[in-house]
C-alpha cells in the first residue's frame, strides 16, 4: 500500500516535469490554467458531499436502502451542477473571446464531469481506504502512461484534458464496480431525502468553495491578469505544494468518519503531534535539497518556481494543522459548522489581499504565494481560538 500511495503522490509531478520539457511555456501555461479551472469546477460539483455524505454513510452504513438513496441523490445533484458549471464556463469563454482558450477549456469539461462524479466519500464512509488508494493508483498510472504515449510534440498539448478525462472515467467505473460488489447500488431518492441533501450540504459546499477560492484563485487570477509564463511558473510551485498536501489529506479523510463515531480527543492529539512533526521535517529537507533536485528535472526558464516553492513550504505545517483542526476536531465536539466559518474568514482575507494587490498594481507570483501563507495563518489562528472555546465549553458542561 505504501508503494501505491507513493505513485499516487508522484504521478502528477511526473506529468508536470514531462510537460514542461515537451511543451512551450505558453502551452504549458494553458494546461496549468486548465487544471486549475478543472479543480475549481470539481469542488463546485462536490457540493460538500465529501464531508456531509461521508458523515451520513458512516452513521447508516448498515442500512443499505438509505445508502442507496444517498448515492442516487449525490450523483443526480452532481449532474445538475455540472450543467450549471458548463453554462458558466461557456459564458466566460464568450466574454474573453479567445479561440485558444475556448478549445482547451471546452475539452476540460470532460475531466470536470468524470472527476466531479467522484464517489470517494462513499468508501470513506464505510472506512475502506484501500479501495480508494488502489483505484486512484490505477487511474493516475493510466494518465501518466497515456500522456507519455500521446503527447510528444508541443502542438499535442490539446490531448491532455482528453487523457485526464479518460483516466477519471476509468476511476469512476472502478468505483461503480466496487459499490456493486459491496452490496450497494444507486437508487432514485425520495423527494424529501433529495431536498434534505441539498439543504444540509450547502454550508459544507460554501466551505469547500471558499477553500478552493484561496488555494486555486492565484492561478486563475494570473490567467486573467498575467501571461501564460507567469501561470506556468506559479502552477509548478503550487502543484508541488498541493502534492505535499496530499500526504496529509488521506489521514484527515480517514480520521473524520472515525471521530464522528468515537470522539476521542487523545487519538486526535496523537495524529496532530505526528503529522506536524513529519511536515516540519519534510519542509526543512525540501528547503535544503529541493533546489538541487528541481534544477536536475526542470529547465532554467522555470527556476523562478524555486523561490515560490520556498514560500509555499512555510504554509505546509500551517496547512497540516488547519486540516486536522478542521472537520476531524469539530467532529469530536459536534461543531462542523464552526469549521465552515473559519474558511469563510480565510476567503475574506484572500479577497481583501487580492483587492489590495490589484489597486496597488502589485500582482505578482511572489505576492500571490505570500498571500497563501497569510490566509493559512489567518484560518489557523481562528481555529486555535475555536479549539480552546470547544474545550472550555466541554469542561463546563461536564461540571
Amino acid at each position: 500500500m505504501g508503494f501505491l500511495q507513493l505513485i499516487n503522490y508522484s504521478g502528477p509531478i511526473i506529468i508536470l516535469i514531462y510537460l514542461t520539457r515537451i511543451l512551450s511555456t505558453e502551452n504549458f501555461g494553458l494546461i496549468a490554467l486548465s487544471i486549475s479551472i478543472t479543480q475549481y469546477s470539481v469542488v463546485l460539483m462536490d457540493y460538500g458531499f465529501g464531508i456531509y455524505a461521508t458523515k451520513l454513510v458512516s452513521i447508516h452504513f448498515k442500512e443499505k436502502n438509505i445508502i442507496n438513496e444517498i448515492l442516487g441523490s449525490v450523483l443526480i445533484i452532481k449532474v445538475l451542477i455540472f450543467m450549471f458549471v458548463s453554462l458558466i464556463l461557456s459564458l466566460f469563454l464568450i466574454y474573453i473571446e479567445s479561440e485558444i482558450y475556448n478549445f482547451i477549456f471546452l475539452l476540460s469539461l470532460i475531466p470536470i464531469f468524470f472527476q466531479g462524479l467522484n464517489v470517494e466519500w462513499f468508501f470513506l464512509g464505510i472506512e475502506k481506504m484501500k479501495v480508494i488508494t488502489i483505484n486512484v493508483f490505477i487511474g493516475r498510472l493510466l494518465i501518466v502512461i497515456l500522456t507519455l504515449i500521446f503527447i510528444k510534440k508541443n502542438n499535442q498539448y490539446i490531448f491532455f484534458p482528453i487523457i485526464s478525462g479518460f483516466g477519471q472515467l476509468f476511476i469512476f467505473s472502478l468505483y461503480l464496480i466496487q459499490i456493486y460488489k459491496n452490496g450497494y447500488w444507486l437508487k432514485f431518492p425520495s423527494k424529501q431525502i433529495f431536498i434534505d441533501f441539498l439543504k444540509n450540504s450547502f454550508t459544507f459546499f460554501l466551505s469547500r468553495l471558499s477553500v478552493i477560492t484561496y488555494t486555486n484563485g492565484g492561478t486563475i487570477l494570473l490567467g486573467y491578469l498575467g501571461n501564460p509564463y507567469q501561470v506556468g511558473i506559479f502552477s509548478i510551485s503550487e502543484q508541488i505544494y498541493k502534492a505535499i498536501q496530499t500526504i496529509i489529506t488521506p489521514i484527515s479523510q480517514a480520521l473524520y468518519p472515525f471521530l464522528v463515531k468515537e470522539k476521542k480527543i487523545r487519538i486526535w492529539l496523537k495524529f496532530v503531534a505526528i503529522s506536524l512533526s513529519f511536515s516540519i521535517l519534510l519542509c526543512v529537507l525540501l528547503f535544503i535539497f529541493f533546489p538541487i533536485i528541481f534544477k536536475f528535472f526542470f529547465e532554467p526558464k522555470y527556476f523562478k518556481s524555486i523561490e515560490l516553492l520556498n514560500i509555499f513550504l512555510i504554509a505546509i505545517p500551517l496547512h497540516v494543522l488547519n486540516v486536522l483542526m478542521g472537520y476531524p476536531l469539530s467532529a469530536i465536539y459536534g461543531k462542523e459548522s464552526s469549521t465552515n466559518k473559519t474558511v469563510f474568514f480565510g476567503v475574506f482575507v484572500f479577497i481583501i489581499s487580492i483587492i489590495s494587490l490589484v489597486i496597488s498594481e502589485n500582482i505578482s507570483t511572489v505576492n500571490l504565494a505570500i498571500i497563501s501563507v497569510i490566509v493559512e495563518l489567518s484560518v489557523l489562528g481562528l481555529r486555535i481560538l475555536q479549539f480552546f472555546t470547544f474545550k472550555n465549553n466541554n469542561i463546563e458542561n461536564e461540571e
